[in-house]
């Protein structure tokens, strides 16, 4: 997306101090007059034209502070909470609008690798009161929700079983004082609906909702389960998705697509 366009943008961390990222960030802030956005709505935002920065990725930023392969990176929400912070922070010191929260891998499908099912609610409700720690009254947090690993098209998981675990992360996630909450990354519009759902459903809090593509032999952007772009915005519509007047379309990764609704 470029900084004419309305909606946000996502950087990434990598490059979260390079120069260019550094001129990108303070244009948006030009455009930005900031309000108090305990009084303000990210779609509100989106709909009057400005420019609204995300952050990108925190794993790299943890594995650079020690995460080991195989540990769990939302349970640093617990153990390591002034590392989880500081990456949070310093997206906010880098000039983002918008930050997410440590809790991408944080539905008890993915919790039980590590033992941690029964924790779900501590671990994420503490992932979105750091991000709000760091955002303060002044940036929004949109706390992250990440496909679960289990495919419906498989049958190894039902339509109630994942709805009930996007609810409970959604939930606890909202406790902890996310007012928005990113569905991100996903690839199956199945998964992506029922996590929208159980998102509008439950909380109060907006819904932004992103799929991952790569480009086909063909030239074609699919996300892995044959998704097409156009259809995985009209079935995050049709679930629920908060949408604005105008639809914006941006890319962060390289291969990840990201309407806003």
């Amino acid at each position: 997306m470029w900084p004419s366009d309305r909606g946000f943008l996502h950087v990434i961390p990598g490059f979260v101090h390079s120069r260019v990222t550094v001129i990108l960030l303070a244009f948006g802030h030009r455009q930005n007059k900031r309000k108090n956005m305990m009084n303000n709505t990210i779609l509100r935002a989106v709909q009057s034209g400005r420019v609204l920065v995300s952050d990108g990725a925190w794993g790299t930023f943890f594995q650079k502070k020690g995460l080991k392969p195989g540990e769990c990176p939302e349970l640093w929400c617990i153990d390591r909470r002034a590392e989880v912070l500081d990456v949070a922070r310093s997206y906010v010191d880098a000039g983002a609008d918008m930050i997410e929260s440590n809790s991408f891998g944080g539905t008890r499908f993915k919790l039980e690798h590590y033992g941690l099912a029964d924790r779900v609610k501590e671990i994420n409700e503490a992932a979105a009161k750091i991000s709000c720690q760091a955002a303060g009254t002044t940036h929004w947090v949109i706390a992250s929700i990440g496909p679960t690993g289990k495919m419906l098209i498989t049958g190894e998981v039902t339509e109630e079983e994942l709805y009930a675990a996007f609810k409970e992360q959604a939930m606890a996630l909202a406790k902890g004082g996310a007012r928005a909450l990113c569905i991100e990354t996903m690839s199956a519009a199945d998964e992506a609906a029922l996590a929208i759902r159980a998102a509008r459903e439950n909380t109060d809090c907006e819904v932004i909702c992103t799929f991952t593509f790569q480009r086909g032999a063909k030239g074609l952007f699919r996300t892995m389960m044959g998704l097409a772009p156009a259809k995985a915005a009209e079935d995050a519509i049709k679930a629920g998705a908060h949408r604005s007047e105008e639809r914006r379309v941006g890319k962060e990764c390289r291969s990840r697509w990201s309407p806003y609704h």
